[in-house]
This record gives C-alpha cells, structure tokens and sequence, in this order.
C-alpha cells in the first residue's frame, strides 16, 4: 500500500481516523484472496495529510529519513517490545528532530 497509512502501525484501528481507516477493510474478490482498496492520486494525497496531524501515528521505515518531513535528522529513543490494543510492536523507536514524528525500524539506522 501506498502513502503515509500504509507505513502506520495504527492504520485501520478504532483510533484511525475514519476516512482513513475504510482502506482497512478487506474485500474478497476470489475466494482465498483478499485485497485492500487503494486510494490514489489526489484521494491518497489528501490522507496523506491526514495521517501527517493525526496524534497517534507510528510510521514504520526502512531508512534514516522522516516520511512526514524527509528530515535525516531521526535519534534512535528506545528499544520496545509492546503489546497493546494495537497489537505487538517490537523494534527501535525513533523520534524525528524536525517534525516530532515517531518512527519505528527493526534494524538499528
């Protein structure tokens, strides 16, 4: 999936933001496969900031670099293993120095 909910760990819960959280709902189109609705263009662009001022997000990247600001400038802030209503969540914690984001890798960046 493409945009900002796609890499948030809260993405579709009852705490996401309802627009947001519709693209959670699972369709099945063949028996045996499920598929997500995908937003695009300029639908996916207004989500996108959305999920930027939404006050629970947790973004998962791969890379030292912000999705909400693009800011290399992330610290590493603790190791977690956390069960929640959420789910699990293990990995290490980042924090974003320009735009506050928390950001959450399974490797060390």
């Amino acid at each position: 999936m493409e945009g900002l909910m796609g890499i948030c760990n809260y993405f579709a819960s009852k705490n996401c933001y309802p627009d947001v959280r519709k693209f959670g709902s699972v369709q099945e189109k063949k028996p045996g496969r499920k598929l997500l609705k995908l937003p695009a263009g300029e639908e996916l662009r207004k989500l996108d900031e959305i999920c930027k001022k939404c006050a629970i997000r947790l973004f998962e990247i791969e890379t030292k670099k912000c999705p909400v600001c693009e800011n290399e400038d992330i610290i590493l802030s603790s190791i977690v293993n956390i069960e929640s209503q959420f789910g699990s969540m293990k990995g290490n914690l980042y924090r974003c120095n320009k735009c506050n984001t928390k950001l959450l890798s399974d490797k060390i960046l």
